[in-house]
């Protein structure tokens, strides 16, 4: 029977859905195309932030030092990831003209985020079931930490991407049509090449966790198949060109402890307990509402549950492994999880699909999942409608309101609008409690929250800008053809937006006489007379100026 066959049937059982929102096509691509122009109008705002400043020297230093092998941050060698983001943002810088700053650094995890939503669009058009599809897409997308973290230049989406390009063919694609040939095993070759070579060994965890996967799906037979050992052995033969390039330039054996540290995350500290709770809290609240469904879709063990039913089998081993591992993982947080989430967003979307063809309501859990969404929505409610009042309020004050973000009264008010529009909007066509009416429900809101995030709170953030602030003063002062030597640890956020040729003080190298120098040190003893006092955001007070000869 063909696909289209079967969307029609899908739609025709459980009370004559086919004209419901999640079986429109017109509204799914409207929609997904509203939520990617979001994700794309929240990306230029912020200046640097989180690791965005190293990523920007790196790939900075790259195009400087016309060396793409050896990443370096202030001209020290900088190993602790693959250089995969320096690449693609140097790329972005070549290509585009744009300069090296905090738009370039985010492009690649924009563009690996719309990418792994996509991906989940089209396997489901693949697979004959584009509400499935859909639905995945939409909860991927509108999941609370894919907002927080699309628009930040940092390689975990990066790593989502290509292990979602490698899982969705082993685990969807592969069991329901058998396509096992050699454009696929190059494509799944080239997710691993991303993951691997945007975050290292952690990768591997993702790879042997769908590989295990496959294998108790398929059976013994699965992993005798070449396109159960071909792709990952040709990643990991593929990345280790880069890994022998950099050994090959260092005899130094602290080069692979280093590595080890970084896997091990040994020098993460204590707070062993406060971590996990963390990694557990973070999970459950920043996966929604993709986790929600899952979680209340039943026993886990029951034939319709996740391990229960052979469709949901491998999707939960790939996605149970990774997260007993990482749980016990030193200094372990939420994102580390995320290349599961695609694989968790197409099992909620299964089992929306399934309640919409025709039954199981008990089994998977549709009222739990109405009540829960209720209450939700009923907290929703009461913050737009205190977005209403404090804007209101604000126009009878000119102070900020303590405790409240600097937000405008315009600002509050279209939030309030943003927020009762997505309670309060009709579901006509979906029955009142159904696992459909949740779904949307949910879409809904995490639009709305996505509208203020990328219309209102970041624009309203990105009017302060304390780090570009001291980045300027010291262009100021120091020529552009100069270089300028340092010795303050981190700040490369602040260090970053300077648009200087930077080096840091080493026991080998070091300014010499008449060199610029910002210096924790007290000035008198190292800088000529004229230097000049710079306060960094966190208090820390630094001197700038000429070095002595003496």
């Amino acid at each position: 029977m063909s696909s289209a066959v079967d969307e029609v049937n899908h739609g025709q059982v459980g009370g004559g859905l086919m004209s419901t929102p999640l079986t429109s096509r017109c509204f799914i691509l409207g929609l997904i195309f509203v939520v990617v122009l979001l994700h794309c109008m929240a990306l230029p705002h912020r200046e640097l932030r989180g690791e965005e400043g190293r990523r920007v020297v790196a790939a900075r230093e790259m195009i400087a030092n016309s060396d793409a092998i050896v990443p370096t941050v202030w001209g020290q060698p900088y190993l602790n990831k693959p250089p995969l983001y320096p690449w693609l943002t140097a790329a972005v810088s070549r290509i585009s003209g744009v300069p090296m700053n905090e738009i370039a650094v985010r492009i690649p995890a924009l563009v690996a985020t719309v990418m792994t939503g996509l991906l989940l669009l089209v396997a489901g058009h693949r697979l004959g079931n584009w509400r499935q599809g859909s639905v995945a897409a939409l909860f991927f997308l509108l999941c609370p930490v894919v907002i927080q973290k699309s628009t930040l230049g940092e390689t975990d989406l990066l790593l989502t991407l290509g292990c979602t390009m490698y899982a969705i063919e082993m685990l969807l694609i592969q069991s329901a049509t058998s396509r096992r040939g050699f454009t696929t095993s190059v494509w799944m070759t080239a997710g691993l090449c991303i993951a691997l070579l945007a975050k290292g060994p952690i990768a591997l965890l993702f790879m042997l966790s769908v590989m295990v996967a496959a294998a108790i799906a398929g059976g013994s037979a699965r992993w005798k198949q070449a396109s159960w050992w071909g792709p990952p052995l040709a990643a990991l033969a593929i990345s280790s060109i880069w890994v022998l390039a950099v050994l090959d330039r260092f005899e130094d054996q602290g080069l692979m402890t280093t590595w080890m540290e970084e896997v091990s995350r040994s020098r993460s500290g204590g707070e062993w307990w406060r971590h996990r709770w963390e990694f557990i809290s973070g999970v459950g609240l920043g996966f929604i509402p993709a986790m929600l469904f899952v979680f209340f879709s039943g026993s886990p063990r029951t034939d319709r549950g996740w391990f229960g039913d052979v469709r949901f089998r491998p999707l939960a081993t790939a996605i149970v492994i990774p997260g007993l591992v990482l749980l016990l993982w030193p200094g372990v947080q939420p994102r580390y999880l995320l290349p599961v989430l695609p694989l968790l967003a197409w099992m909620a979307a299964m089992f929306i699909d399934d309640s919409m063809a025709g039954g199981h309501a008990e089994s998977c859990g549709e009222k739990a999942i109405s009540v829960f969404t209720r209450i939700i929505r009923t907290l929703v409610g009461i913050a737009g409608v205190a977005s209403f009042a404090i804007a209101i309020a604000l126009l009878f004050t000119a102070d900020p309101i303590e405790g409240l973000p600097l937000i405008s009264a315009a600002g509050f008010m279209m939030m309030g609008v943003m927020l009762s529009t997505a309670v309060w909007v009709p579901l006509k066509k979906s029955e009142r409690g159904s696992a459909e009416s949740s779904a949307m429900r949910w879409i809904l809101m995490l639009l709305a929250w996505l509208a203020c995030h990328a219309l209102i709170i970041e624009p309203d953030r990105g009017l302060y800008r304390p780090l570009q602030e001291v980045a300027r003063q010291i262009e100021q002062m120091v020529p552009s053809e100069e270089i300028l030597w340092h010795d303050v640890n981190a700040r490369w956020n602040t260090l970053g937006q300077i648009d200087r040729e930077l080096r840091i003080v080493t026991a080998e190298a070091g300014p010499s006489a008449g060199d610029w120098f910002l210096t924790v040190e007290a000035a008198e003893s190292r800088l000529k007379d004229g230097w000049k006092s710079i306060e960094f955001d966190d208090g820390l007070r630094a001197s700038l100026g000429l070095q002595r000869s003496d």
